[in-house]
């Protein structure tokens, strides 16, 4: 039986086992098409070319740190929630928060059911 794709996300993490684990519960529970990419340039690169619903992403990458990343997408126009995942949240997260319009944050490590439950929420509102 093939099952509809409702939500199409971005997931950004230069951690591959993460990147793994997040796409194959995902994608088996809820319903999801994950596209993964190791670095804020393919990102970029890859919302430029396809649309996606929700982008879910670690806060410090190789080639972008802290909010930097979502700052440029922020610039770019793009209005999708933003999950924020990271071990370790600077002094400003507040107000980025606020700034960036970034729907939630998650501390690393994670339970799979936490970013399920986000993801839920995410397309909830999204529909609003």
């Amino acid at each position: 039986m093939h099952r509809e794709i409702k939500v199409r996300i971005l997931l950004i993490d230069d951690e591959k086992l993460i990147c793994s684990s997040l796409k194959q519960y995902l994608e088996n529970n809820e319903e999801c098409s994950v596209e993964i990419v190791f670095n804020g340039k393919e990102a970029l690169s890859k919302m430029d070319e396809s649309h996606y619903d929700i982008v879910l992403t670690d806060l410090n990458l190789p080639d972008f740190k802290d909010f930097e990343l979502i700052d440029e997408i922020r610039r770019s126009g793009k209005d999708m929630p933003i999950i924020v995942m990271s071990a370790q949240f600077p002094d400003s997260t507040a107000i980025q928060i606020i700034r960036q319009n970034i729907f939630r944050c998650i501390t690393k490590p994670f339970e799979l059911e936490a970013i399920s439950d986000c993801i839920t929420d995410a397309v909830k509102c999204r529909v609003c």
